[in-house]
């Protein structure tokens, strides 16, 4: 069992189900080994199989946790009256557990369930109790919450740096990658299982791609950017195009490659350096509804996701971070395509293929059932389970449910709401 967790860990989940199946041929009634079956069947989005293995697990053990989140996953998904069942499940978890880990998931879970019932102070008072309690976990506390917002700045040093004796695109045999950017919560994943639909696009589910190669230059030092040589820019270049073929394996030669991680947006000024030729597709969506969503949401734990533990942080954090983006966004002669989450859910298939014209990518029709090509693979990021049903207009204006919880933020982000248009 401990070999299929650590598969999983590595987003290794078909591997997992085998070792979890061998853990179970061995000792077929572990209720623990069948509600980690049951959970990784769920993140494949194999259903039924994940049913049937939390089903199980239950009849063994009533108490076994990670089968019952596995069925409130499932009865969140297909149907409204599975949510109230989920409710007494998951209120039942919280009343008895014990470990930190389980309570923060368990609150999450439930802070969800009565946002669909409409019960939007319960809720909000769940997604409290479950940041406050993230928070301070020692893997939390240990994280400088001062970090990125001080990589921030240093990056606005471009907003006013001379780069037109920057060279042009590097001649070699590799083509620059697509992209896909915004702050987190914006639909970056949607548009992401979207773009994979597509026979010639190939996409990193969250892989740090362009990321890693920015901690060899030096996140933080615009200097050695201004300064990167052709060779060094070749070799970096190569450096990115290996980890892709690590993670995705040979590419063929009509195939291009999504690097798809919302925060690149930050680092423009890498982007045109190494790929001048790149195309950016920023999203963005209501900022009010971006922050209450990364608030609703329990991230692991970085220099990022820090600041979403409570709303005003989370909304001071998008303002500097878009606030550089508006800077830098016109000093590189970049291709950007910016377009509104909202815009997709309204006229999904319209906005799909402006995409794809933008990209030069042939239209083709299963890009419009992409949530069926999600089932089997493992979806990194807390969108996951969004992205395996249809677009549905739900969240657009959730904000507003919320709005009495939400204080200075509607001020903070006052702005931002009027530079992207969105009506008070």
């Amino acid at each position: 069992m401990n070999l299929g967790l650590a598969l999983l860990g590595d987003l290794r989940a078909n591997d997992a189900i085998e070792a979890f199946g061998e853990a179970l041929r061995l000792e077929p009634n572990h209720a623990v080994a069948l509600g980690h079956l049951a959970h990784t069947y769920e993140i494949l989005n194999h259903r039924a199989k994940a049913r049937e293995a939390a089903t199980r697990a239950l009849c063994i053990d009533a108490n076994a946790d990670r089968a019952a989140l596995t069925l409130v996953h499932l009865d969140r998904q297909e149907s409204a009256n599975g949510l109230w069942a989920a409710r007494t499940r998951l209120e039942g978890i919280v009343a008895r557990a014990t470990n930190d880990l389980t309570q923060i998931a368990v609150l999450n879970d439930l802070g969800h369930v009565q946002d669909k019932l409409g019960d939007y102070d319960a809720a909000f008072n769940a997604f409290t109790r479950c940041q406050t309690l993230a928070a301070d976990q020692p893997r939390a506390q240990r994280i400088d919450r001062k970090a990125f917002p001080a990589y921030l700045e240093t990056n606005r040093h471009f907003a006013n740096a001379s780069n037109g004796a920057w060279p042009p695109q590097i001649d070699d045999d590799l083509t620059s990658p697509i992209f896909l950017v915004g702050f987190p919560r914006s639909g970056t994943t949607l548009l992401e299982r979207v773009l994979g639909a597509h026979s010639k696009l190939r996409t990193s589910d969250g892989r740090p791609w362009l990321a890693s190669v920015a901690g060899r230059v030096g996140n933080h030092n615009w200097k050695q950017i201004e300064e990167l040589s052709n060779q060094s820019v070749i070799r970096l270049r190569r450096e990115c195009y290996d980890r892709v073929r690590g993670d995705l394996g040979d590419l063929d030669s009509e195939e291009r490659v999504v690097d798809k991680d919302p925060f690149n947006f930050i680092r423009l000024a890498l982007v045109r350096r190494i790929f001048s030729d790149a195309k950016v597709i920023f999203l963005y969506r209501d900022p009010r509804d971006s922050v209450l969503s990364c608030f609703m949401q329990w991230f692991q734990p970085s220099e990022t996701t820090t600041h979403f533990h409570d709303v005003e942080s989370a909304a001071r954090l998008y303002s500097k971070a878009i606030s550089v983006w508006w800077d830098l966004k016109p000093v590189f002669d970049l291709a950007i395509l910016t377009i509104g989450c909202e815009d997709l859910v309204v006229d999904f298939e319209t906005n799909c293929r402006s995409v794809f014209g933008i990209l030069k990518a042939d239209w083709e029709d299963n890009v419009l059932r992409f949530a069926k090509t999600v089932k089997g693979e493992y979806v990194v990021t807390p969108s996951r389970r969004d992205v395996a049903e249809n677009v549905f207009g739900r969240s657009v204006g959730r904000w507003r449910s919320y709005e009495q919880h939400m204080g200075p933020v509607i001020d903070i982000l006052s702005p931002w709401v009027t530079a992207l248009e969105y009506s008070e």
